[in-house]
């Protein structure tokens, strides 16, 4: 909860750190998610996870969020994205976020993982998807579809990619 409160007003000085604040975070959640007793402790950290995405104000701390997150992605660890995938769905819902300077690198990363092995992280990934294009004005959805065939195209290209390299022997 304090370092919540503190990402309010400390700016651009957290920013600095968002990537191992995030990483030990999230690390954090997964290994309270494996101790039994701790279902209301892991509930309380998520949401203190989730209060510091959404409360991240400036665009530089927006950039910053959607770069770890977008690289977070990539874990082998299937909890660790699910946490990813749980706090991109904060970001796509922050107040402060102009939705329209970074849909285009949101769609890119939320794309990627329609495919993921984990039904949870697609699922929340579509959530998160759905409530960044719910944000969109009626001009910028049309604007932007040309960016959002080129997000799916690579989306596919890149699970394609994927398939051939986990099935070579």
């Amino acid at each position: 909860g304090a370092l919540a409160s503190l990402s309010s007003v400390a700016g651009e000085a957290l920013y600095e750190h968002l990537d191992t604040v995030i990483s030990a975070i999230i690390g954090g959640l997964c290994e309270m998610e494996g101790d039994s007793e701790g279902g209301e402790e892991l509930a309380k950290e998520l949401e203190h996870a989730q209060l510091i995405v959404s409360s991240i104000a400036e665009d530089d701390g927006h950039e910053t969020i959607l770069e770890i997150l977008s690289e977070m992605f990539a874990e082998e660890d299937v909890q660790k994205r699910r946490y990813c995938a749980l706090l991109f769905a904060t970001f796509c819902t922050n107040e402060y976020l102009a939705i329209e300077d970074h849909v285009v690198a949101i769609w890119k990363a939320l794309l990627g993982r329609f495919s993921d092995p984990d039904k949870e992280v697609v699922k929340t990934c579509w959530g998160a998807f759905n409530a960044a294009t719910k944000r969109l004005s009626s001009e910028d959805m049309v604007r932007l579809v040309p960016d959002l065939r080129t997000c799916v195209g690579m989306a596919v290209e890149n699970k394609y990619k994927r398939d051939l390299t986990h099935t070579s022997p």
